[in-house]
């Protein structure tokens, strides 16, 4: 890395550096990281241009991730990795994305939700927007285009809310 780059710019570096460093768990992910990177990216553009909407945490890098992983128990996919890579968190008006570890994080959301036991399969849907309803999103851990669902805690019902982490992308925006 140059002495004169920023964190975030030595982070990214090598594309291809960005792209392996924790997507190589998934078959599909090198066919998808490049189209995930560049979504990802206009959300966080987005996030940056809508402070007044949006709230978002700082950077984070793939060893602070690889050690929430570790300590959760758990894989984080591709689209919503590179999310956490740019914003450790991410509060909007309806819900938020939590941050990995700490005071109402990720770790906590998946604590509750254990706990309530409503027969949601964790290890084939990780939750990671929770809205302020009680209702959680969750991206399907199997799903080549990282569909989401809404795991509503009333009904314990899953539905489909987005084909795809893109579309679920476009539609946190509009809300």
């Amino acid at each position: 890395a140059s002495t004169g780059s920023s964190p975030v710019t030595r982070r990214h570096e090598s594309r291809e550096e960005a792209l392996q460093s924790g997507l190589s768990m998934y078959p599909h992910a090198d066919k998808e990281a490049g189209r995930y990177l560049m979504r990802v990216r206009d959300f966080s553009k987005w996030v940056g241009e809508n402070e007044e909407l949006v709230q978002a945490g700082a950077t984070i890098g793939e060893g602070r991730i690889k050690d929430a992983e570790r300590k959760m128990k758990i894989v984080v996919p591709p689209s919503l990795r590179e999310l956490y890579r740019l914003h450790d968190g991410v509060e909007m008006a309806h819900g938020y994305v939590p941050p990995l570890l700490g005071e109402s994080s990720l770790e906590e959301m998946l604590g509750v939700i254990r706990d309530a036991d409503l027969g949601w399969d964790l290890a084939k849907f990780l939750p990671f927007f929770s809205y302020q309803n009680g209702d959680y999103d969750a991206v399907e851990l199997a799903s080549k285009e990282g569909r989401v669902v809404r795991l509503d805690p009333k009904s314990g019902d899953l539905n489909e809310i987005a084909p795809s982490f893109e579309k679920w992308l476009d539609a946190a925006v509009a809300q």
